[in-house]
C-alpha cells in the first residue's frame, strides 16, 4: 500500500509584490470560513433521529358509543305477570270465583279496604277487651267489699236474716230494765247495717253480671270470626254442649267454663272432634273388612275445585280421617268445616 506524500508548495523566490501579499492574506482568511461551513454541513449526532425510534403521532380519538336512533324500534321485554293474591278469607265461594275476574287495581282496592276493616275491627276488639277487663276488675273489687261487709256484719250480728239476736226477749228486757237495754236503738242500728250490707251485695252482683255479659258478647263476636260453626243456628248449641261435656270429662270445673274464651272454646272443639275421629278410626281399623280387594278410595279434592260440592267434600274428608286417623286429615276437615260455616254466615 503506497502512501501519497503531499509536497508543500514552493515558496516564491525573491521578494513578493504587494498584490501577492494581499492575495495570500485573503486566502488565509477564507480557509477558516470554509471549515465552519463544512462543520455546519456535517450531521450532528445529537440531533440525529434515533435508530428504530417511532415518531410520536397523536392517538386517534375513541369514538363514543353511538346512541340509538330515536326512530329505532325498542324491543319491549314483557315482564311476567304477578301472581293473583288470595281473596279475603271472609268471602263466600261465589265471591271467591269472581275474584279472578277483577282487575289488578280493583283487587288492590278490595284488599286495602279489607285490611283497613280488619284493623278497625281489631282496634274495636282491643278497646272492648280493655273495657271488659276494667269491668272485671271493678266486679272483683265490689265482690271484695261485699265479702268484707258480710264478714263484719255476721261477726257482730250473726248469720241469718235477723241475725242471732232474740228480738222478743230484747223487747221484754227493755220494758223491764230500760236503763240497761234499748230495743229501739239496737234494732235501728241492725236495720241500717243490714241495709248497707244488702246494697254492697247488690252492687257486687250487678257488676259481676255486667262484666259477664260484656265478656260473653265480646267472645261471641270473636267466636263468630274464628269458629262460626259453634254458633250455627241449628247445630251450634249442641256443639257447644259437646265441648263443655268434653272439658268437664277432662277435669275442668263447671264454674270455670262460663269464663272460657273464644280461642279456648275453638281449641277444645277441635280437640273433641279429633278425639272423636280418632276413636272412630281405631274402631274402623279393628273392624273386619267386608271386601279387602276393593279399590282404594279416590283422593278427595278440596272445596271449590271442580264440581265437588262443599258437603261432598266434607264427607270425603271425614271418611279419609276415619280411615287414617292422622292429624293432618283432621286439620283438613276442621278447616273445610270452618270455611263452609264462614260461607254460610257470609250469605246470611
Amino acid at each position: 500500500m503506497s502512501t501519497e506524500q503531499t509536497t508543500p508548495a514552493a515558496a516564491p523566490s525573491g521578494p513578493i509584490t504587494l498584490d501577492q501579499f494581499v492575495a495570500e492574506m485573503d486566502a488565509e482568511q477564507a480557509a477558516p470560513a470554509v471549515e465552519e461551513e463544512d462543520e455546519a454541513a456535517a450531521p450532528n449526532p445529537d440531533n440525529a433521529a434515533p435508530e428504530g425510534g417511532d415518531v410520536e403521532e397523536e392517538a386517534p380519538e375513541v369514538e363514543a358509543v353511538a346512541e340509538e336512533d330515536e326512530d329505532a324500534e325498542i324491543e319491549e321485554v314483557e315482564e311476567p305477570e304477578a301472581p293473583i293474591p288470595d281473596p279475603p278469607q271472609s268471602w263466600s265461594k261465589e265471591d271467591r270465583e269472581a275474584w279472578t275476574e277483577l282487575t289488578p287495581k280493583a283487587r288492590e282496592v278490595v284488599l286495602r279496604r279489607e285490611k283497613d276493616r280488619d284493623a278497625a275491627v281489631s282496634k274495636a276488639m282491643q278497646t272492648a277487651s280493655e273495657v271488659t277487663k276494667g269491668l272485671q276488675v271493678l266486679a272483683e273489687q265490689t265482690q271484695g267489699i261485699a265479702h268484707l261487709a258480710t264478714s263484719e256484719f255476721e261477726r257482730k250480728w250473726g248469720k241469718g236474716e235477723e241475725g242471732n239476736i232474740d228480738w222478743v226477749k230484747l223487747a221484754q228486757l227493755t220494758r223491764d230494765d230500760p236503763y240497761n237495754y234499748d230495743y229501739a236503738s239496737t234494732r235501728a242500728e241492725f236495720e241500717r247495717e243490714r241495709f248497707e250490707l244488702k246494697q254492697a251485695q247488690a252492687t257486687a252482683s250487678q257488676q259481676a253480671e255486667l262484666a259477664d255479659r260484656t265478656f260473653i258478647a265480646e267472645q261471641t263476636k270473636e267466636l263468630q270470626r274464628i269458629a262460626p260453626e259453634l254458633l250455627d243456628p241449628k247445630e251450634g248449641k249442641a256443639r257447644r254442649e259437646k265441648v263443655f261435656s268434653y272439658l268437664t270429662d277432662h277435669g275442668f270445673a263447671p264454674e270455670l267454663l262460663k269464663n272460657i274464651s273464644a280461642v279456648e272454646l275453638k281449641i277444645a272443639w277441635k280437640a273433641a272432634r279429633f278425639d272423636e275421629m280418632e276413636a272412630k278410626a281405631k274402631q274402623a281399623a279393628t273392624a273386619p273388612r267386608r271386601n279387602p280387594t276393593a279399590p282404594p278410595a279416590k283422593p278427595v279434592r278440596p272445596a271449590g275445585s271442580g264440581d265437588v260440592s262443599p258437603q261432598r267434600n266434607l264427607q270425603g274428608l271425614s271418611q279419609r280421617l276415619s280411615k287414617s286417623g292422622k292429624l293432618d286429615d283432621f286439620v283438613a276437615l276442621m278447616d273445610a268445616e270452618q270455611a263452609q260455616a264462614a260461607a254460610k254466615a257470609k250469605r246470611r
